[in-house]
């Protein structure tokens, strides 16, 4: 996956694993910019933040 998205940095504890459910709290490998603008593979947690709260 890294190759695909052409991350040059990879988070060590990103496993990658077939997961059809995505539930509040649940970690997840991400392709993001990091400070010096490259694209890399960490995890990160998704969640929901209701516009009430």
């Amino acid at each position: 996956m890294a190759d695909d998205f052409y991350a040059k940095r990879v988070n060590p504890k990103v496993v990658l694993a077939p997961g059809y459910n995505v539930a509040p709290s649940t970690f997840l490998p991400v392709v993001r910019l990091d400070e010096e603008g490259d694209r890399e593979l960490t995890l990160m947690r998704w969640g929901l933040i209701p516009f009430f709260s």
